[in-house]
């Protein structure tokens, strides 16, 4: 028979209690790589503009002292939020903590994952890296993108979730057919 019996709030399993795992000790280089990247193209165009251009010096400098503080404030923030990155599996689901600024944890059951996939990109498998990616049902994009994984802890990852997920099906069609006899 269904039943749905009121739960009080404060008996809920709190996530602030769960130990959280860092992610690799390489992870901010992947970032660090992908932003240098980013900023050295950005530098090239601003150089082009500046032969161009021809602007006065001043502005050289204000535009040369914004770059420089704003790549100063990415190189921070990518050490910095990498400290606050963890992970954590439960019985019955995993939980991601991420953000420094805003903090945010997600959490997704293991009973709702639909499927699931590692990631390499060329930085990552130059570093040793992985990223994994958790879809639930319903959604045609991830539900949770948890990267900066060293390779083997990617892969036992996704073992154990796919281990769980199996192990969670079975539960609950176990569970159907009790209630159905």
């Amino acid at each position: 028979m269904f039943s749905n019996n009121q739960v009080a709030i404060s008996e809920l399993p709190k996530a602030e209690h769960v130990s959280f795992e860092p992610m690799a000790d390489n992870a901010p280089i992947e970032s660090l790589i992908s932003w240098g990247i980013t900023f050295a193209l950005l530098a090239t165009i601003l150089v082009t503009l500046y032969i161009l251009l021809s602007p006065d010096l001043s502005v050289v400098l204000i535009a040369s002292g914004m770059y420089s503080m704003f790549l100063g404030w990415i190189i921070f923030y990518i050490f910095a939020s990498h400290k606050k990155r963890g992970i954590a599996v439960r019985s019955k689901d995993i939980l991601y903590v991420h953000g420094l600024i805003w903090r945010s944890t997600t959490a997704i059951p293991f009973n709702r994952i639909q499927h699931i996939e590692t990631v390499r990109g060329p930085i990552e498998r130059y570093l040793g890296l992985a990223s994994i990616r958790i879809f639930s049902a319903g959604g045609l994009s991830s539900d949770l993108s948890i990267s900066g994984l060293e390779l083997q802890r990617a892969s036992s990852l996704k073992k154990l979730i796919l281990d769980k997920t199996e192990s969670e099906i079975e539960s609950e069609a176990n569970v159907d057919e009790s209630t159905s006899e």
